[in-house]
């Protein structure tokens, strides 16, 4: 928004400023319209939380550089570093979205923004038209490498076309920054639209891509930062607020106070014998040649010793006695934040294999600690940050660990996070489960002092012969494949895909357990979620029970939501 009186010329080139005002505005973007963006799954399944994860990943990357003094807390629009500083706070920002990227779609976005940012940081001159179109090629080219099968009429395809755009503009004679990014901008939006004709699925349910809607809003952001310096009011794109309110039908309204949402990973080994504390903190500051003093002088005071990062962004990981000793040397290397001291439960050898776990739901989550795992909790609509897997990864206590998701939409982050810990030594192994029944199973035959690549077999194929279901309400009017349904409906999913649509608990609740039995089975395993009622669970096994030969059914409260019910059968 331009000041009264006042024309702003368009940017010539990007610069410190310039790309963290872009993240503001792109925040803000997102956060009025996460919404739509949720509402814009294929299936009605109300665990839709797309819009969601991309504005999470972009707010706590962005509160991250508020908390390193690189934007001023008082005016989020009064950005500040000088050109010097400049190269350092974009490594920095660029981190901090990939320890903040939730679910599929923040892990992409963040992989977008970090190509993007190291083409900026590595150019060695002014950041113009040709860095510009060559960043958001590498950008594109980084996203679908971080996905092992991509799929067109996505948010893959929306970045590569706006790439070729950038690429094809800016290889006119006097081509301008703002013609760049404006192309990019533009040919993005035609290329959402058109997402329903590559994809079936969003053909069917007469939406587009709810990935490749938030990237249009966050390219559009950067077009208004290019050619006016970024409104304060966030007014993007109109077109695409027309386009996402004819495709939903839920309040456009604000929703920036998230905050609620800014969790650490509480998750820690279930049993170390060695020093008393875990501590762990973000170190801002200190120089490469530091490092080994740090490692050398922590290693003496306790063990299990990990920094990693780059660019003055380090995370420490060190059990001790003294923490204030710790603290001392930590403060040496540069400015500690986040600081966590936990006390550390004896009984578990430190070399020994570890499981972390992604599970939400009181019960559920106490079901699995109790059973040895370190827990990290996620959820529809709040699935964990890499950066709270990788805290947890470092936090078991474990130099080999076992990573289950239990979620399709964390493999991605899962992957992510263990990629980042394998480079500061830790064995991780990630076992892509899609349900956290799937989990549950793999908990039960793990022996931590078993060799680990047996671990790893039994587990993989513990989860590869778990079938899983779910029973779940109908949040939106949608056709499926068993039929259409309406907002209310209760639904009966088989590895991710409805199969039932009904008006009863009971009943869709036994066609689920009748098509996972239908090929043999011995264990059942009911958790119920926090709106399933007991007599629903007792009656499920009264019906299991029935059946000839019987199966075992174990039941549990999990307490979680929204799904009313979870199934595995072994």
């Amino acid at each position: 928004m331009q000041d009264a009186g006042t024309e702003r010329l368009p940017l010539t080139r990007l610069d410190l400023a310039a790309l963290l005002r872009w993240a503001v505005l792109g925040r803000a973007a997102l956060a009025s319209r996460r919404t739509r963006i949720d509402a814009l799954n294929v299936f009605p399944v109300p665990d839709g939380d797309t819009g969601t994860n991309m504005f999470l990943t972009l707010d706590s990357a962005v509160e991250a550089m508020i908390d390193a003094d690189r934007v001023a807390a008082d005016d989020p629009l009064d950005l500040t570093g000088s050109a010097g500083d400049d190269g350092q706070a974009v490594r920095t920002f660029s981190r901090e979205v990939m320890l903040a990227a939730r679910g599929n779609s923040g892990v992409i976005m963040s992989q977008l923004i970090r190509g993007l940012a190291d083409v900026v940081v590595e150019h060695a001159g002014p950041v113009g038209p040709a860095v510009v179109a060559a960043a958001m090629r590498e950008a594109s080219t980084r996203a679908y490498a971080s996905v092992g099968s991509p799929t067109e009429g996505t948010i893959l395809t929306v970045a590569r076309i706006a790439a070729e755009s950038a690429e094809q503009v800016a290889g006119h004679p006097g081509a301008q920054l703002l013609d760049v990014v404006t192309a990019a901008s533009e040919s993005a939006y035609v290329a959402l639209a058109e997402t329903p004709d590559q994809l079936p699925a969003l053909s069917s349910a007469g939406v587009v891509d709810a990935g490749a809607a938030g990237l249009v809003i966050l390219l559009d952001a950067l077009r208004r930062v290019v050619e006016d310096g970024g409104p304060s009011d966030h007014q993007l794109l109109p077109a695409m607020d027309d386009m996402l309110e004819s495709l939903t039908d839920v309040d456009l309204a604000d929703e920036h106070d998230l905050t609620a949402g800014r969790t650490g990973c509480a998750a820690r080994g279930s049993g170390y014998s060695g020093p008393a504390f875990e501590l762990m903190a973000l170190v801002r500051g200190g120089a490469d040649e530091d490092l080994p003093r740090a490692r050398r002088e922590l290693a003496e005071l306790g063990d299990s010793v990990v920094v990693m990062g780059d660019a003055g962004l380090w995370r420490v990981h060190v059990h001790v006695d003294d923490t204030d000793a710790a603290l001392v040397v930590l403060r040496e290397l540069g400015d500690p934040d986040a600081v966590e001291i936990t006390p550390l439960v004896s009984g578990t050898d430190p070399d020994a294999t570890a499981v972390v776990q992604c599970a939400s739901g009181e019960g559920l989550v106490t079901l699995l600690r109790d059973a040895g795992a370190v827990v990290v909790e996620s959820s529809a609509g709040r699935r964990a940050s890499i950066g709270q897997v990788l805290a947890a990864l470092h936090g078991s206590g474990a130099g080999r660990v076992l990573l289950l998701p239990n979620d399709s939409d964390l493999v991605l982050a899962s992957e992510a996070a263990a990629e980042d810990a394998r480079a500061t030594g830790l064995d991780v192994v990630v076992v892509p489960s899609r349900s956290v029944v799937q989990g549950l199973a793999a908990q039960a035959v793990v022996d931590p002092a078993a060799d680990f690549a047996e671990s790893r077999v039994v587990v993989e194929q513990t989860v590869a012969a778990t079938g899983y279901g779910e029973v779940t309400v109908a949040s939106r009017d949608a056709d499926t494949a068993a039929g259409p349904c309406r907002a209310g409906d209760v639904l009966g999913l088989v590895a991710g895909e409805i199969v039932e649509v009904g008006d009863s608990l009971d009943e869709v609740a036994r066609d689920v357990v009748d098509r996972l039995l239908a090929d043999g089975g011995e264990l059942v395993t009911a958790l119920g979620g926090q709106d399933c009622p007991d007599e629903s669970l007792d009656r499920l096994a009264a019906h299991v029970g029935s059946r000839q030969p019987a199966p075992e059914i174990t039941v549990h409260q999990g307490g979680f939501a929204p799904a009313l019910l979870l199934l595995g059968v072994e």
